[in-house]
């Protein structure tokens, strides 16, 4: 049996040791590192760390207007900043995996919004007619270095699928398309696919059609046929382009292409 001596100078030796691996561990970041924006949207004009270099301006938020009583979210204060990075399934009980899908927005541009910052009052908004018109959020969705910077978010927090909001491959949307042809090519070129694409197909590829087929309107005929086909020239599309790959979501039990609807 050790002498109280010995122990005491164990002790010692373990406190050292502690204390200097938490020394290195502080050293290895600084405050602005721990607070600064670390995700892949465009900072606020505060940021300590500045903005990412595909960032044309720093974005201000979102505020709803006082006269919209019905939102859901009265006042929107969305400047990006720090977040937590831990791996999703880490808030979760110990059990079955569970697979995370991140619902993807494809149509931010800077087009029409000058040089920011973005976005006060009044509203700067995307002048992309096939963009939908969203407002300018300080970066351009289609590029590639944006759409790396987010997947890479993705995959760090686990998630198991990124699921864009698609329209279609009418004219009237082009640029959301652009879009996830661009997320296809770099979730294509990950080794392993540590992220799949799981199209999501919004009702309005339906209301605008295809490139030769009409859209259906939205009265009180019923419009079985015209949705029908809209939708099997939608899945057609996604088959032939993307659905077959390995890098785009199956179903675990058949096998099958996955898809969602809005």
């Amino acid at each position: 049996m050790p002498s109280p001596r010995a122990a005491v100078a164990a002790v010692f030796v373990v406190c050292l040791l502690l204390a200097s691996q938490i020394s290195q561990a502080q050293s290895a970041t600084t405050l602005d590192a721990e607070t600064g924006n670390d995700t892949p949207a465009c900072s606020g004009l505060s940021d300590p760390l500045g903005n990412h270099t595909y960032c044309t301006g720093n974005l201000i938020g979102f505020s709803t207007a006082s006269t919209n009583t019905h939102t859901q979210t009265q006042l929107v204060d969305a400047i990006a900043g720090h977040m937590s990075t831990l791996p999703l399934s880490t808030w979760l009980p110990a059990g079955p995996s569970t697979k995370f899908i991140a619902p993807y927005q494809p149509w931010f541009c800077t087009a029409g919004g000058g040089s920011g910052p973005y976005n006060g009052s009044p509203l700067q908004f995307c002048n992309i007619p096939s963009s939908g018109g969203h407002e300018v959020v300080g970066y351009d969705e289609s590029t590639a270095q944006v759409v790396a910077a987010q997947h890479n978010q993705m995959v760090s927090l686990g998630y198991w699928a990124v699921s864009p909001d698609w329209y279609g491959i009418n004219q009237a949307h082009t640029f959301l398309n652009l879009t996830v042809q661009a997320e296809a090519a770099d979730l294509s070129a990950r080794s392993g696919y540590p992220l799949k694409l799981l199209i999501m197909i919004d009702q309005g590829a339906i209301l605008s059609g295809t490139q030769t087929l009409n859209g259906c309107p939205q009265d009180y005929n019923n419009e079985t046929g015209c949705i029908t086909q809209n939708l099997e020239a939608d899945i057609d599309y996604i088959d032939q382009n993307w659905a077959e790959n390995p890098y785009y979501a199956q179903d675990s039990t058949s096998g099958a292409p996955s898809f969602r609807f809005h």
